[in-house]
């Protein structure tokens, strides 16, 4: 089969990636925290059971997983069924400008790529926005809710009390957002 120029620079940037200490640190990561899972499992099993179970889980999971989360998002094959998470957190944080953790330490996001590939990096600036605004995702998440579950029917209009104490509400929600 020949293989024309543009494949072969595609190749070549794949090999790059894969050689890459950004690429081994992603897969060190996956396999440390999916070590800190199995460990409950080595009082009633033996480690090479335990690896061989996990192993053909993978196989038989791993790929369909990340290929649904490629397509929608997240794991599950229905797009509409969103697995829950940890988003009910309302004390996210920035750590080192970049890190996004979560109250009880779990990362939700680390907004800065450190790669050797020239692949059009954000600045310290725009790496450390984009940490801050994700960190307010679940005020954000919260804010919309409220707004979300406001139902005004004809027959139910409040008097203008009603209205302004509503309105307050939103605000002062807004404002803990804004950190006004």
């Amino acid at each position: 089969m020949k293989r024309n120029k543009k494949t072969k620079q595609v190749q070549s940037a794949r090999k790059k990636l894969f050689d890459s200490d950004a690429f081994m640190d992603v897969l060190d990561a996956a396999l440390n925290s999916a070590e800190e899972e199995l460990k409950a499992l080595l009082p009633t099993f033996k480690p090479s059971e335990v690896s061989k179970a996990f192993a053909t889980h993978i196989r038989t999971h791993l790929s369909t997983e990340l290929s649904n989360i490629a397509a929608h998002g997240h794991r599950n094959d229905d797009p509409e069924d969103v697995p829950p998470t940890n988003q009910d957190s309302d004390t996210w944080r920035v750590e080192e400008g970049r890190y996004v953790v979560s109250s009880d330490d779990v990362l939700i996001a680390d907004c800065y790529a450190d790669t050797h590939l020239e692949l059009g990096l954000p600045s310290k600036q725009e790496y450390r926005a984009n940490a801050r605004l994700i960190a307010k995702s679940p005020q954000m998440a919260a804010f919309v809710n409220l707004i979300a579950h406001l139902k005004v029917e004809a027959e139910d209009i409040p008097g203008c009390d009603e209205w302004i104490s509503t309105l307050n509400d939103l605000i002062f929600e807004a404002r803990k957002i804004a950190r006004l």
